[in-house]
């Protein structure tokens, strides 16, 4: 009797797994087959799309938040992933942030074949200050250079002034654990529409609201100076006759992240035909 009932039992349990086989092979069919159509529907209404690109970013020692952004194959920034972003809001895992980019740039559209490149920085602190104007004397970057009473600068003053001033400077990246040589990025300035967009590495870290004074004619000129102390610049805006000057700091505490090169297939098209046939994307 024992060994007759262990048999049915057995045979029970045979049949459940059976039946859980069964059953995962039609809920797998049923999703392969949603995604099909969902893929084709994508196709045939133009959405076509590029396969998702999933990847981690290694935290640095900085506590900070995160900018990250994907640049194209010539260097420009296709799409900004995460600005001033905390870190405890971004999906993470064992090896760092979980991101995925969708293949598209900023306006929505799937971004051509090619290999793209994800970057970004973790920054501490970043404070933009307006300074005082006083048109009695010439701009704060000038006014410390024909005040030194360094002997060997004498000679050099008429070089170093705003003949040559341009809108970028070059920073040293703060020293972490992550990064093995602490690389030089470039910190720019750019005026759009009614507010100036300062960034470093490609990646913007400020934006400055300005009132909108600047006259109709003359172009409005932008100029960036070290500061004299770590981690400041001075960045002017210059219009016929008004000038606007601000102090950037925190700029000795950027860390550069840098994901890798992540590869961009070219997106699959069906001719019409093919989708009215079958209603599956042919590769």
């Amino acid at each position: 009797m024992e060994s007759r009932q262990q048999q049915w039992q057995q045979e029970l349990i045979r049949q459940r797994r059976l039946c859980v086989v069964v059953l995962c092979g039609i809920l797998s069919a049923a999703s392969a087959h949603c995604q099909t159509q969902d893929r084709a529907q994508e196709i045939s209404a133009g959405t076509n799309t590029p396969s998702l690109c999933r990847f981690a970013v290694a935290l640095p020692e900085m506590d900070g938040p995160v900018t990250l952004g994907i640049f194209s194959p010539d260097g420009k920034l296709t799409r900004l992933l995460y600005r001033d972003t905390a870190t405890d809001s971004i999906p993470a895992g064992l090896n760092g942030l979980l991101v995925t980019w969708d293949g598209k740039d900023d306006s929505g559209l799937p971004v051509p074949p090619g290999k793209y490149h994800a970057r970004g920085l973790v920054h501490g602190k970043l404070m933009a200050s307006a300074l005082p104007y006083s048109s009695s004397k010439p701009d704060w970057h000038d006014s410390r250079l024909q005040g030194t009473n360094d002997p060997s600068l004498a000679s050099l003053l008429p070089f170093m002034l705003t003949p040559f001033s341009t809108n970028q400077i070059t920073v040293t990246a703060a020293q972490d654990a992550l990064l093995e040589t602490r690389p030089q990025l470039t910190v720019s300035a750019f005026l759009t529409g009614e507010e100036i967009v300062v960034t470093a590495a490609g990646l913007p870290i400020f934006s400055i609201p300005i009132e909108p004074y600047l006259p109709p004619k003359g172009e409005p000129t932008i100029t960036l100076w070290h500061g004299n102390r770590p981690g400041t610049a001075e960045l002017n805006l210059i219009s016929t006759g008004r000038k606007t000057s601000y102090l950037l700091s925190g700029l000795d505490q950027l860390v550069p992240l840098d994901a890798g090169a992540l590869p961009m297939p070219p997106e699959i098209f069906i001719p019409d035909s093919a989708s009215s046939d079958t209603g599956t994307p042919r590769p």
